[in-house]
């Protein structure tokens, strides 16, 4: 029930997903085989490729929000982080 979107901004989010392990597999492979038979080129390579992409973007979500760079809407309202940025 996430988007991409929000995953892309929720590192919270990456985190439960990457944690669930399956589900994030599941996905990487419904997308991995259509691209590979659509470009000709080995499933599992494609997966792997994949896998590592989604690897890396939630290593940098988590490093993100480890260095303080998303705002926290708990302790400030929208607005007041909009103005600040």
């Amino acid at each position: 029930g996430v988007t991409a979107f929000e995953l892309l901004h929720r590192p919270d989010l990456a985190e439960i997903l990457e944690a669930s392990g399956v589900e994030l597999q599941h996905a990487v492979q419904k997308i991995a085989v259509p691209e590979a038979q659509a470009s000709g080129q080995e499933v599992h390579a494609m997966i792997r490729h994949y896998q590592r992409l989604a690897d890396a973007t939630v290593a940098r979500l988590l490093k993100a929000r480890r260095d303080g760079r998303f705002p926290a809407l708990d302790k400030a309202s929208v607005a007041d982080v909009a103005r600040r940025l």
